[in-house]
């Protein structure tokens, strides 16, 4: 299908979207409780990946958002005017947490494949980084302290989403994470089983220098080496200049 197209699956399908290729051009947004993909053309090997997806459904797609169900002729409901975003962006941010090979303290039991999961636990770490809004981010660094600016590293996303590491915090309101050797999780969680953290990178096949933000939703997003920039208040300017509408 070399002319636009477009398809929707069930969120419960996100494991399935997740395998997709991530081709150029290739978006998708968040409706309820269904996912829509979009792109500018369909190749062979595309379309059976797309037909692999439970719950699935592929449309041609008009120049006015109009749909037609793939094998019909007559136009039936529009394109979603919802949030788009390119596919491999969203890829980081919702993948699920993997099932893990699981070795019980005794070692005459069999070894187990179990999903990991994050749950909340009484252990008490530093926080080493934050999460909150590049605007806010952006105005506090502009009368921070040298010292405390020299201490952080940031990455942003285009939708306004700044993270920050290194101690001490800014003292900005957010969500405060805690990290085991690249792996954050929000403060007061741990994830279970209790694994070695080289164990969940292997898991999440995260490459030397990725760090990894797991979420109490079971998503996580993989954020890459050099997405992370020094904290300098110009890089922090260009940045939010660059992420305005």
């Amino acid at each position: 299908m070399s002319q636009p197209w477009a398809a929707f699956a069930p969120r419960a399908s996100a494991d399935a979207i997740a395998r997709l290729p991530r081709l150029s051009g290739l978006a998708i947004c968040e409706v309820d409780d269904e996912l829509w993909l979009r792109g500018k053309s369909l190749d062979e090997s595309l379309e059976r990946q797309l037909a692999l997806i439970p719950g699935g459904r592929q449309f041609e797609l008009l120049a006015d958002g109009q749909l037609i169900p793939r094998g019909k002729t007559v136009p039936r409901g529009r394109l979603p005017e919802g949030h788009w975003a390119l596919l491999a962006d969203w890829l980081d941010g919702v993948l699920s947490l993997p099932k893990i090979v699981h070795v019980p303290d005794r070692p005459e039991r069999i070894q187990q494949t179990i999903p990991l999961r994050l749950v909340r636990c009484g252990v008490a770490r530093e926080s080493a980084l934050l999460e909150t809004s590049l605007a806010a981010f952006s105005a506090y660094i502009a009368t921070a302290p040298q010292w405390r600016i020299d201490r952080w590293s940031f990455a942003a996303s285009s939708d306004g989403v700044a993270l920050v590491r290194g101690t001490p915090l800014p003292t900005l309101s957010g969500v405060q994470w805690a990290v085991d050797q690249g792996l954050f999780v929000p403060a007061g969680y741990c994830w279970e089983p209790d694994v070695e953290s080289e164990v969940v990178r292997q898991s999440l096949k995260l490459e030397p220098g990725d760090t990894a933000l797991l979420r109490p939703d079971g998503t996580w997003e993989r954020i890459a080496a050099d997405s992370w920039v020094r904290c300098t208040r110009s890089a922090v300017r260009l940045t939010t200049e660059a992420a305005q509408p």
